[in-house]
């Protein structure tokens, strides 16, 4: 965060997330109470060896509490940005829980999952995007055509993505307001698979 005061706290939670590792997970793992769970989730993303925790909050993507799924996928996006910036820190993080939020029922799950895979298809993994057509093609259609475009607008990456647009070619068919065009390219491309 910008904000002094509100950073200074997100560094307490570094210390608390490694002072506190093995009860964090083991309270995500296990705990009855949803609201433990979410802070867990929320707490473990603080941790420095991202790696050592990655699997529990990938578990957490399937927890029954949308809190709690969405405070893991908040980390796991965290991390996927970290694996950008430091890629010889060897963390590498797996899609698939993500690409099947995108046909979850829960608006925030897909949304959220959306705006994480939009990060994590910037180098266009032609894996990562096969498995995207093999799992979520109808979801990132059915989000592509929402008709508030903010909401929108991360179905439609990811869609141009699946046609193989360049980013430019992606901002210009937004910017003329022409979904359609790119949303049949992209359901072609998964014909053609």
């Amino acid at each position: 965060m910008q904000n002094a005061k509100v950073r200074y706290i997100q560094l307490g939670f570094t210390s608390l997330a490694e002072d506190n590792k093995a009860i964090l997970r083991k309270v995500l793992a296990e705990s009855a109470d949803p609201e433990q769970r979410g802070i867990s989730a929320y707490v473990l993303g603080y941790v420095k060896d991202k790696a050592s925790v990655q699997d529990d909050l990938q578990a957490a993507l399937r927890d029954p509490d949308s809190t709690v799924r969405a405070n893991a996928l908040r980390a796991l996006a965290a991390f996927v940005v970290h694996s950008q910036k430091h890629p010889d820190d060897g963390l590498k993080v797996s899609p698939t829980w993500m690409i099947e939020m995108l046909n979850s029922l829960v608006w925030t799950d897909r949304n959220n999952a959306a705006v994480a895979l939009v990060t994590m298809t910037e180098s266009r993994d032609p894996g990562m995007l096969d498995q995207l057509r093999s799992r979520a093609m109808h979801s990132v259609v059915e989000m592509a055509r929402w008709k508030y475009l903010p909401h929108s607008l991360p179905g439609f990456i990811l869609a141009g993505r699946l046609a193989g647009l360049s980013e430019a070619e992606l901002q210009d068919a937004w910017n003329k307001e022409q979904r359609e065009p790119v949303i049949r390219k992209a359901l072609a491309s998964a014909r053609g698979k």
